[in-house]
């Protein structure tokens, strides 16, 4: 395999900005390895894994009533670790992979039944999703170690980025004068469903042409969740590859494999061992036997033929401290001694008292001074993927007919009267093999390319002349995709906006989370956001989630703001017509219904309560969370109908904007800031500020719309939001409440004191483009090393885990790199901010990605480079911070004519991957 040389080429994924390591606390989280839509597993940075979610487990699929059961309850800890075994002329040492973790119950096996056991001193930890990279320090071993583990993320290809497989390649490195000889071993827990019990799931070993494969297969017809198959591959051109199919993490089982493997630096298997252990199992079945009657209702024949398999079964050792045949020592019947053992054998067979292991490894000899990487290669199948609904809400009368095959459950008005009903919508990944180890062999054909489109899109991203920690904390943002995505066997993708909480493609979420989606993922983006647009309600309101309709009925009504916005955005930046004509209709029926909410008739809908994101902090009437975005939503649809060919909307609409805005600035400026609402009904008016609260004016900024409000009126209540809800060294919090307002008229609750991460990380560009840098990134990076802090780097909790608002992050960026994009009019902006003289950073569109470099002369002269990629971009306007003197495609020539900055070709400009735009500015 191209393993040896792929893994050692890794290193361009840590090169560049340094990577984020050796943090000041462990981290109770980590990258999280699998494909998207295929469930994870975490990889700490204690060396363990965490958190499986690979058998459709209930916090994923909503599903938490009876039978809920978490990861960690699901599989045992350590149930994946790797071990390293060394020979040389000094002595010899074996060592787990991973730190010593006493809350695993198994502690007193390693240090009771197998003393010569050896950890790690320390392990460095760096993750940079979708890898993570461990370096371990092992005390007077003859060899130094380092694992990068790794999953497939490629930008535009969900489907290359849906792989149920973990990979791993582990780099040995002799550093002494002789030879030495190690053992690499790879040890999984057996915890598929559907047997008897844990001493009967099979284990299957498979040789082929790739390596080694220890299979756990399926049962049959197995219904539950949990159901499926699993698979560990070793591979190996070179080096001996050994195996033990079966053995258990308990007593003198335990030292059975680290004594095997410390005394023969290899795994000694013998594949007839699970095969005895089922037929053993189903034979008894079959003959009637159970725990309650023992024996008695087996003949002779069938007891013998019980005892034959038993003394004919290798592993009688594993169960012999079990079998108390000492109460029958004085029997003279040999049948009577014969029948106890039998009977003990199959009462220990018939409990849970599993997890068995199989393990697989891989032999290298190093001489001096000598390189080795072993890779190994984890698979999974569980088709058994079930989606539930949370019965938070029921289809109200009034609702348009839909058709049930554009929603991810595919029974949904059945559900909405049925909360709770189980709904299989299985996973995309069924279709890459017909089981785990059928799997493995697809994925390993393509494991060098998928890794190295993988690496050179998360090198580009770290190799940077922005700040170090922000491309930390966007990929960071990439572990939700793994661990909230779904994606079904139709090829249908969602989101939930935080893992099993707050609800699935819940739309005001979905919304924050565009700016990342669309750059990443287009086309999922916009297929997510068409499946809950077919549920509008008649009177043309959005439900608030995918199978919950609370949003016609009243609830959460900035989210039909906020599908204005995700369409003229999803529109815009990818410029698709279709997708345009399906929703320009919608967003018209939206924006009738949000008229309807003006109830005070000053042209902006009316606040009432609880009904918007902050559903835990009462605002009332003139809201400026509802009255920023109006303006801005107004401008959206005029551009819209301007396009559409509705000119006379288009001035209507555009003259409401302006209007809107002179109400706010009358009735909600304060002096210093705009207040939190004025309630025309009860006369009351809060001064409160809130963070967001100017969130129409970041996204005319974000999309290079003009503004709406005041400018130097925006920027004083910027300057009011870091001064007044920034704790210093801390974070941002939604809300702040002047000296002397009532804190005990039971309007708030806590969402007005806490921070959220995507709040936090939307301030933070808003900044950026006001022109207080230092002020955005100081708050982008407090929210980062907080996060840090409390050990959750890579995990954003919200309302769930991994809650995606904070996708924000990628705003941060663009707001630096002064980008705008008009995919529509092929229009496209780069004039960073932040460092100018020598900016470069990944440039990543929904066309594709490049590298976009900016280097300057002073006062006069520079050159822009855009190396592409990936995709193809095409381009009739190229907006630079200076005019062009020459434009070049690969050296040669390219026309133009420029318009102040701008540069526009003669003819189109189409990069295609591996393509250079060289552009020299005078």
């Amino acid at each position: 395999m191209g393993a040896d040389k792929a893994g050692g080429e890794a290193g361009g994924v840590w090169g560049g900005a340094k990577a984020f390591s050796r943090q000041l606390r462990s981290q109770q989280c980590g990258v999280v390895l699998g494909g998207i839509g295929t469930g994870g597993l975490e990889l700490w940075d204690d060396g363990h894994f965490r958190v499986w979610q690979i058998f459709n487990n209930g916090t994923w699929t909503g599903w938490t009533g009876a039978g809920f059961r978490t990861s960690d309850e699901h599989f045992p800890a350590s149930g994946l670790h790797f071990a390293l075994s060394t020979h040389s002329p000094d002595g010899r040492g074996i060592w787990k992979l991973q730190m010593p973790d006493h809350r695993a119950g198994r502690w007193i096996e390693e240090i009771y039944h197998s003393p010569e056991l050896r950890f790690p001193q320390s392990i460095d930890y760096r993750a940079r999703q979708p890898f993570a990279h461990l370096t371990y320090e092992l005390e007077n071993c003859p060899v130094e170690a380092d694992l990068e583990a790794f999953t497939p993320l490629v930008p535009h290809d969900l489907d290359a980025s849906a792989w149920p497989v973990a990979e791993f390649r582990i780099r040995l490195g002799n550093r002494t004068k002789r030879r030495v000889e190690a053992t690499l071993a790879a040890s999984l827990a057996n915890v598929v469903e559907g047997f008897a019990s844990a001493w009967a799931r099979p284990h299957q070993i498979i040789h082929d042409q790739d390596g080694l494969t220890l299979h756990f297969p399926a049962a049959p017809a197995d219904p539950s969740p949990a159901a499926g198959s699993m698979a560990l591959t070793v591979t190996g051109e070179t080096g001996e590859l050994s195996y033990l199919p079966k053995w258990q993490a308990i007593g003198v089982n335990h030292a059975m494999f680290w004594g095997q493997l410390l005394a023969a630096n290899r795994l000694g298997g013998d594949e007839s061992k699970p095969a005895k252990l089922t037929e053993l199992c189903a034979r008894a079945k079959a003959f009637g036997w159970n725990t309650q009657d023992g024996l008695s209702r087996l003949s002779e024949a069938q007891r013998q033929e019980l005892a034959d398999l038993v003394a004919g079964f290798p592993d009688i050792e594993i169960l012999r401290e079990r079998i108390p045949l000492l109460a029958h020592a004085d029997a003279d019947d040999p049948r009577t001694r014969r029948d106890a053992m039998l009977e003990e054998v199959l009462i220990t067979l018939a409990q849970d008292v599993g997890p068995f292991f199989g393990s697989v490894a891989r032999t290298v000899a190093l001489e001096a001074g000598q390189d080795a990487t072993v890779q190994f290669v984890l698979t999974w199948r569980f088709p058994n993927h079930v989606m539930v609904n949370t019965g938070w809400g029921q289809v109200e009368k009034g609702v348009d007919a839909f058709d049930p095959a554009d929603c991810l459950d595919p029974n949904l008005a059945q559900h909405m009267t049925q909360p709770g009903q189980r709904t299989a919508v299985g996973h995309w990944y069924e279709r890459l093999g017909k089981d785990a180890a059928e799997i493995a062999g697809a994925y390993l054909a393509r494991a060098d390319n998928l890794h190295d489109r993988s690496a050179d899109f998360i090198t580009a991203l770290h190799d940077t002349t922005l700040p170090d920690w922000l491309a930390d904390a966007i990929n960071d943002q990439f572990t939700s995709f793994v661990a909230n995505g779904i994606y079904d066997r139709q090829g249908r993708f969602a989101l939930w906006a935080g893992c099993g909480g707050c609800g699935f493609t819940e739309l005001g979420n979905t919304f924050f989370s565009t700016f990342l989606t669309n750059v990443l993922f287009p086309d999922a983006s916009k297929a997510q956001l068409e499946r809950l647009a077919r549920f509008q309600a008649r009177d043309g309101r959005m439900p608030h989630l995918l199978c919950d309709f609370n949003s016609p009925s009243g609830h959460y009504e900035d989210d039909n703001l906020k599908f204005i916005l995700k369409v003229y955005c999803d529109w815009t930046w990818t410029g698709d017509q279709a997708y345009f004509e399906t929703n320009w209709p919608r967003a018209q029926r939206v924006l009738e219904a949000l008229r309807r909410l003006d109830f005070d008739g000053d042209g902006i809908p009316d606040m009432r309560g609880y009904n918007q994101d902050y559903d835990q902090w009462m605002m009332f009437g003139l809201g400026i969370y509802y009255a920023s975005h109006w303006p801005t939503v107004l401008r959206v649809m005029a551009k819209m109908a301007r396009w559409a060919g509705q000119k006379q909307d288009a001035e209507g609409w555009e003259s409401e904007a302006q209007q809107a805005a002179a109400v706010i600035e009358e009735k909600l400026w304060n002096g210093r800031w705009y207040s939190l609402y004025a309630d025309a009904q009860t006369g009351r008016r809060d001064d409160s500020i809130l963070a967001n609260g100017l969130l129409g004016e970041w996204y005319a900024r974000v999309m290079g719309l003009e503004r709406s409000l005041n400018a130097k009126r925006v920027r004083s209540m910027l300057r009011a939001i870091y001064e007044h809800n920034r704790t210093p060294g801390v974070g941002l919090r939604n809300g702040w409440l002047p000296d002397g307002l009532d804190r005990e008229a039971g309007l708030r609750d806590w969402h007005w004191n806490v921070c959220w991460m995507g709040v936090e990380y939307e301030t933070a560009s808003h900044l950026i483009y006001e022109g207080m840098i230092d002020e955005g990134l100081t708050v982008a990076r407090e929210s980062f090393e907080r996060h840090i802090n409390h050990g959750l780097r890579t995990n954003h909790f919200e309302c769930g885990e991994h809650y995606i608002r904070a996708f924000t992050v990628w705003t941060v960026l663009i707001a630096l790199a002064g980008l705008e994009l008009d995919a529509a009019n092929r229009r496209l902006r780069i004039v960073p901010v932040y460092k100018p003289a020598d900016f470069r950073s990944v440039l990543l569109l929904p066309q594709g990605w490049g590298v976009f470099q900016q280097r300057l002369n002073s006062p006069q002269g520079g050159q822009v480079r855009i190396d592409w990629k990936q995709g193809e971009l095409s381009l009739q306007r190229l907006e630079l911070c200076r005019p062009a003197s020459q434009v070049t495609v690969d050296g040669r020539q390219a026309p133009f004519a420029t318009e102040a900055e701008a540069i526009i070709p003669t003819e189109a400009l189409n990069l295609k991957p591996g393509q250079r735009l060289v552009v020299d500015l005078t």
